[in-house]
């Protein structure tokens, strides 16, 4: 259930949906509430950095600290959702979430409305709206869509048009509706009410997907059907009840127990500041240390498992399917913090990078969230090189295709060629002459400079948290300050002036080149961790699986990010980048690419796996493509690919034998 959805960024398409029959009213209306959902988060998630920091006066730290957890949510709010999918049913459960969200909407809607500019309502709505509808929704609309086709090749469609939907919704929000809330004067619009406009906008349009959701409901098939009795009770169970009398369950116990406290303490520390945030931190980054090497440790052999008698044939399952069900844990734990730790930064350091670059092109003001769709672009054009020409063309050379441990090595290098990319434009950037009101001056004049517009001479009103700012935003008729970066707004004679940052001389358009880098990556990455969660897991646990999975994926690494925003403070992410060192977080990323790839092929290597009944091809190959689109959902969630290979075979094997 968790696979179709969709990430912070569009998930892989397929380069060209496949001709299909005419569709059916109830997939049109799926797909056209999937697109209509896509749009609506990301126009309000992949703006809401830049508004804690220009509206609601967030330091740069506290803002990206909170957006990386309010990420995080959004994955592990797909856990509780899919199991009530199974349980009640997945039309009840997207038709509840989406109320859930779309009231959420409207929460901080109403929150960004110039006179109300309310902090605590814009947080409940998007922790208690936003956040928790979309992983509702998220883990069961693709399936319910799925689930009224007949026809498996229609079904192969389908799922190729719902990653396009969400490629079409993701598109228009982060190209033109995020560039409308930083910059609505562009529009015609008043400078104050852009984000509110914007968020108008994408509200208006969740409301319209659970409109349209509501219309189809005589016509779908299965909206009352339900799930049978979980498996989540055999499976937990025998994780305690083995750990009694096995040291590697004792591992186990520790690294499932340490997900609390890691999870909790990220999301305490992003709302603490000072020294108690970071003694916060860093409790809970070592809490996630010791959950992941535990969960490696304990689940490279799972022998150790075992059903106890009471719970065997519960829900169907076996001994045999308890052990399976925990054995791609490492793998999935490792390769996701490995390389969604360096995607990670797209959601904060990325953002406000690009936020202090020059965002104009000609008289139009860029958003800083445009700069996701290079993530997107990559991925859209870069899967038909892979699979046309790059692929096969290995195949050619080497006699064999690529393996998936070669094709993660390519993943790990690309996120770690877009942590250096965006060092050496960070570390260039400052030494850029910055656009000021006198004109572009050095940055060593700057900090000299005693001009009126300066924040050298305003006092008390450009020491704000997170470190002072720069200057006046506003000079005579024309607007100095970047549109996205920390601001503070004063009411002096009865008129509004604003001090806020200003923009170095490089263009911003260069930023597309890291996120491309890690699109580029995520082809060759995230995919392959599905892969692991499906060929390798039992067909009745793989649900269950998927959401760990996910979890693995979208929540453990931005809360990492999270806390390493907080420890580290100002020294990398001031209000003013020209006073830290923003390249610290790359640093670290490049680091945790160099000491746990190392771990992850450990584990790989070491990891003797057990192929459940009936999985594979009919050759006995264990093959599949990296790239979700050349294997499409329908082939991951129906399970196309058959065959009766058994026995013990090494992950480092898969995809070339």
């Amino acid at each position: 259930a968790i696979l179709a959805q969709a990430r912070s960024s569009p998930q892989p398409s397929s380069t060209c949906p496949r001709p299909a029959p005419a569709m059916k009213l109830p997939v049109i209306l799926i797909l056209l509430v999937n697109l209509a959902e896509r749009f609506c988060f990301y126009t309000i998630n992949g703006t809401q950095l830049f508004y804690m920091q220009h509206k609601l006066d967030y330091s740069a730290q506290s803002a990206q600290s909170i957006i990386l957890v309010l990420q995080s949510a959004c994955y592990l709010s797909c856990l509780p959702g899919g199991v009530l999918g199974d349980k009640v049913g997945k039309y009840r459960t997207i038709l509840f979430f989406a109320i859930a969200y779309f009231a959420g909407c409207l929460a901080v809607t109403l929150s960004t409305d110039p006179s109300v500019k309310s902090a605590p309502l814009f947080l409940i709505g998007s922790f208690a709206g936003l956040a928790i509808g979309s992983g509702g929704i998220k883990p069961n609309v693709p399936n319910f869509g799925a689930d009224q086709i007949d026809k498996e090749e229609e079904r192969s469609a389908f799922f190729s048009y719902f990653y396009w939907a969400i490629n079409i919704g993701s598109a228009v929000a982060l190209g033109f509706m995020s560039t409308l809330a930083n910059s609505p004067t562009t529009f015609g619009i008043g400078e104050d009410w852009g984000y509110f406009v914007a968020y108008a906008i994408a509200s208006a349009a969740m409301g319209v997907a659970a409109i349209l959701f509501v219309s189809g409901t005589r016509a779908y098939k299965g909206k009352h059907a339900t799930g049978k009795s979980s498996v989540m009770r055999p499976i937990m169970r025998s994780v305690v009840v083995s750990a009694k009398s096995s040291g590697r369950g004792k591992f186990a116990l520790l690294g499932w127990v340490m997900m609390v406290p890691f999870f909790v303490l990220s999301f305490v520390q992003a709302f603490m500041t000072g020294t108690a945030g970071i003694y916060v931190g860093i409790i809970s980054c070592s809490c996630g240390v010791v959950m992941i090497l535990s969960l490696t440790v304990a689940h490279v052999d799972n022998s150790w498992l075992h059903l106890p008698q009471d719970l065997v044939g519960e829900a169907g399952m076996s001994e045999d399917d308890v052990q399976m069900t925990f054995q791609g844990i490492p793998m999935m734990l490792l390769a996701n913090a490995i390389f969604n730790f360096a995607y990670s930064m797209m959601l904060g350091p990325f953002l406000v990078q690009s936020c202090q670059m020059d965002l104009n092109i000609g008289s139009v003001s860029l958003g800083g969230a445009v700069f996701n769709l290079g993530d997107c672009l990559a991925i859209i054009i870069c899967i038909p090189i892979f699979e046309k020409f790059i692929f096969p063309g290995i195949k050619k050379c080497l006699g064999y295709e690529a393996t998936n441990t070669q094709k993660l090595m390519a993943g790990y290098f690309f996120a770690a060629l877009a942590m250096a990319t965006a060092t050496l434009f960070e570390v260039v950037r400052r030494t850029r002459d910055i656009r000021t009101p006198d004109g572009y001056m050095s940055p060593h004049d700057f900090k000299e400079s005693t001009a009126s517009w300066s924040c050298i001479g305003a006092g008390g009103k450009c020491t704000v948290d997170g470190g002072t700012l720069m200057g006046l935003c506003k000079v005579g008729k024309d607007t100095f300050c970047s549109p996205c970066a920390r601001s503070q707004e004063y009411t002096v004679a009865g008129e509004k002036i604003s001090y806020g940052i200003y923009e170095s001389d490089m263009s911003a358009l260069l930023m597309f080149i890291p996120f491309a880098f890690i699109g580029i990556g995520e082809i060759l990455v995230n995919p392959t961790t599905y892969y692991y969660a499906y060929t390798v897991t039992p067909a009745k646990t793989r649900s269950v699986v998927q959401a760990i999975n996910m979890i693995f994926q979208g929540a453990l690494p931005p809360a990492m990010v999270s806390v390493f925003v907080t420890v580290l403070n100002k020294s990398a992410s001031p209000n003013n980048l020209n006073n830290g060192h923003l390249e610290y977080f790359y640093y670290i990323s490049m680091l945790v690419i160099a000491l746990f790839a190392p771990i992850f092929f450990w584990a790989a290597s070491t990891a003797n796996i057990r192929m459940p009944e009936g999985e594979g091809d009919g050759d006995g190959d264990l093959r599949s493509s990296m790239v979700l689109a050349k294997v499409p959902s329908a082939v991951l969630l129906e399970g196309e690919h058959r065959n009766d290979v058994d026995g013990s075979v090494s992950l480092t094997d898969f995809g070339g034998r």
